[in-house]
């Protein structure tokens, strides 16, 4: 998942569960967990991806 957002090509959470093999909800949790340990990302519309809000 790290890499996918990284490379600002997850898709929608959908189509990043897809490409992960797991459900949508997963896709939910790991997010948040991101954003619990200070990784925030959040949803550009434009790239139609998850990013993170600020680069590492």
């Amino acid at each position: 998942m790290d890499e996918l957002i990284r490379s600002e090509s997850t898709g929608t959470a959908k189509e990043l569960a897809y490409k992960l093999s797991i459900s949508r909800r997963h896709v939910y949790n790991y997010l948040k967990t991101l954003n619990s340990i200070g990784r925030a990302t959040r949803f550009d519309t434009t790239k139609n991806s998850y990013v993170y809000k600020e680069p590492r």
